[in-house]
């Protein structure tokens, strides 16, 4: 009768786990990035914890790009009063900038997964920069729809995504509520919009 052996290897099923990812995760870091600071009141957390200022940051830079890009309203009246053009063919370069900036979001979620949401909110703050410049020096009604529809709203799709997944890497507990804070500066840089229009048109 044979005897059973001390020390045999137990038999693995499945994948293995990688050696390095082991010891990335036990080092506090993921596929090269160091994962951030706990939050307050976890082990080691800090009195201030920095998300607050991503949260603070992206609140700043979402309001104001959304207040930029939502003031074609208040600009309608008189683009359509100064070129004579119609209501529906003005209008036309806002639809068009949505659709370019819905769209657009898809491909800059993976450019952000890629390259970081630093450097994708850098370009698109430039092309949105650029965009208004161009819108400047407008003359004609497809100039609008090119300035205004193509190159600001593949701007704009770049400032959503970045921002957001940003947040939500900083905060386990209160993801939710810290990312309706930073989503509340729309709501009221689109409230201020509709005040301007109106007081615009009387």
């Amino acid at each position: 009768m044979s005897m059973p052996i001390a020390n045999a290897a137990p038999t693995v099923i499945g994948n293995e786990v990688n050696p390095a990812k082991r010891a990335a995760a036990r080092a506090g870091t993921t596929s090269g990035r160091r994962r951030p600071p706990p939050a307050p009141g976890a082990a080691g957390g800090r009195r201030y914890y920095p998300g607050y200022t991503v949260v603070i940051a992206a609140f700043v830079v979402l309001t104001v790009a959304m207040g930029v890009f939502n003031s074609f309203g208040i600009l309608f009246t008189p683009l359509t009063h100064q070129f004579g053009w119609s209501a529906a063919a003005t209008a036309g370069a806002f639809s068009i900038a949505m659709l370019v900036r819905g769209f657009g979001g898809i491909v800059m979620g993976g450019l952000t997964d890629r390259f970081g949401p630093r450097l994708i909110l850098t370009l698109s703050g430039v092309v949105i920069a650029l965009g208004y410049l161009l819108l400047s020096r407008v003359n004609a009604l497809w100039q609008i729809y090119l300035f205004y529809g193509i190159i600001i709203g593949s701007g704009m799709s770049g400032t959503w995504v970045p921002l957001l997944s940003s947040v939500a890497r900083w905060f386990d507990r209160r993801r939710v509520t810290m990312t309706g804070i930073v989503v509340a500066g729309v709501g009221i840089v689109c409230l201020w919009c509709y005040t301007q229009y109106d007081l615009s048109r009387r």
